[in-house]
């Protein structure tokens, strides 16, 4: 049944239903697979993210652990 024009009684509308289900039912497969693609893109998005955090957070470490030694080591060659 093609879709009507306009909705006049209960027979338009279940031809509107029927033509409008498929569509929809289309729609919603090509959804699907277009959210799991996406997800399994953020997943490895934020694998990426952790590797890159876990490293500055160890850069930052050693930075501010060589800081630490290279003030006191000049607080000391200045102070005496």
């Amino acid at each position: 049944m093609a879709q009507p024009k306009r909705i006049e009684s209960l027979d338009d509308v279940k031809a509107w239903i029927n033509h409008r289900d498929g569509r929809d039912d289309a729609w919603w497969e090509a959804q699907h697979e277009w959210n799991s693609r996406v997800e399994k893109d953020m997943r490895t998005l934020e694998r990426r993210v952790s590797v890159v955090e876990r490293k500055m957070a160890a850069v930052a470490a050693i930075a501010s652990t060589l800081g630490g030694f290279l003030g006191a080591l000049i607080a000391k060659l200045v102070i005496t």
